[in-house]
């Protein structure tokens, strides 16, 4: 769905053409031009409207690489504005539970996602309010908590590797959504829809997975990407992998690299408890 300055701007492109009168371009959104409410603000704003607000406390104890670099999350908690689905939060719930950070949800709806919209830079969702800033989209969000949380990696290159592994897992998430949007477009007995999803991922999904299971292992020493820690590529990676064993039971599982990084991944304290509280939804 086209956002409202999208509208305005496409609109006046039109009429400007068709006049032959100078373009004015529409101002852009509050959230694009001056510095974001601080999510403190959006809390209290929130709560007094819209009861779906909760706060969520991780129980895992924080892992930053330097304790005074970490952002204080004990007076005014980040503010994950998404819908209630997994989606691109995913990554941002897995992560604040990894680096023990508590947050509050906003949920978004059918009656307040214009403004939801709206608050956020280029209209996009999610959106986070966390240290006086107002980020949009899952990566980026992601790669902020990650970045000041010690899980990017030590340099350059092995920050880049990591921008490959997500960038691989974005295009086969998308990938399987396409195909399961067209066919769940169409109206057909339940057999053979299972036999199209069947050969939906022979198609689209299993030949990724044999490239990526190959690629994982020739990279990663250790558990993870990194070693023994978690890092920024090793949470996308975890949820991409957990939408397609969702959508395709036992999808791993000839695939011995991935689907052990899978199993040692879910297995964590942090992921353990976070999959029981029903927060990931």
């Amino acid at each position: 769905m086209e956002n409202p300055h999208d509208f305005v701007l496409r609109t006046q492109l039109s009429s400007s053409y068709i006049s032959g009168d100078p373009l004015e371009f529409p101002a852009l959104p509050t959230s694009m031009t001056q510095p974001s409410f601080p999510a403190s603000d959006l809390c209290l704003e929130s709560q007094k409207e819209d009861t779906s607000e909760k706060i969520i406390i991780s129980s895992a104890t924080s892992k930053a690489s330097d304790p005074q670099d970490k952002p204080s999350d004990e007076v005014d908690p980040p503010t994950l504005v998404y819908y209630e689905s997994h989606g691109e939060a995913d990554c941002i719930r897995i992560a604040f539970s990894l680096c023990g950070i508590s947050w509050r949800e906003k949920k978004v709806t059918s009656s307040n996602e214009r403004e939801c919209r709206l608050s956020s830079p280029f209209c996009e969702l999610p959106c986070l309010h966390i240290d006086g800033l107002t980020l949009s989209g899952g990566t980026a969000s992601l790669r902020y908590i990650c970045s000041r949380n010690g899980l990017c990696g030590p340099n350059l290159e092995t920050q880049t590797l990591l921008e490959i592994v997500v960038g691989v897992c974005t295009e086969l998430v998308w990938t399987m959504w396409n195909a399961m949007n067209d066919l769940d477009a169409e109206e057909e007995e339940e057999s053979r829809r299972e036999h199209r999803k069947q050969l939906l991922y022979k198609k689209f999904i299993k030949g990724r997975l044999l490239f990526l299971n190959r690629e994982f292992v020739k990279c990663h020493p250790g558990p993870f990407l990194l070693g023994s820690r978690p890092s920024f590529g090793d949470i996308h990676a975890f949820s991409s992998l957990d939408a397609i064993v969702r959508c395709f039971p036992n999808s791993l599982v000839p695939f011995p690299g991935l689907s052990s990084f899978y199993e040692e991944f879910n297995a964590l304290p942090e992921i353990s408890l976070l999959n029981q509280s029903g927060k990931r939804f």
